[in-house]
């Protein structure tokens, strides 16, 4: 089959037709394996907020900016993960 062509790291080919794939590791799982991937990533965000809210009013540079995006990415692929 890979040496007809049928089968690629990108698509695959059903009666000849290509259509694409997405075999991704990250994305892929059971329920309990993408629960389990979505709650750790919820809980990873969570630690950066509430190290934030501990140390708040306790000087620093103020430039949150990473931090923020850093939460609002593992916020946004845990949702990718596991719709609420």
């Amino acid at each position: 089959m890979l040496q007809s062509g049928l089968v690629g790291k990108k698509h695959i080919a059903i009666d000849g037709f290509k259509l694409p794939s997405d075999a991704s590791k990250q994305w892929s799982g059971t329920h309990a394996q993408q629960q389990k991937k979505s709650n750790k990533l919820r809980l990873a965000a969570q630690k950066i907020v509430d190290h934030h809210l501990l140390n708040d009013g306790k000087g620093g540079s103020g430039d949150n900016a990473k931090e923020r995006q850093t939460v609002e990415t593992l916020l946004k692929n845990a949702e990718k993960l596991m719709p609420s």
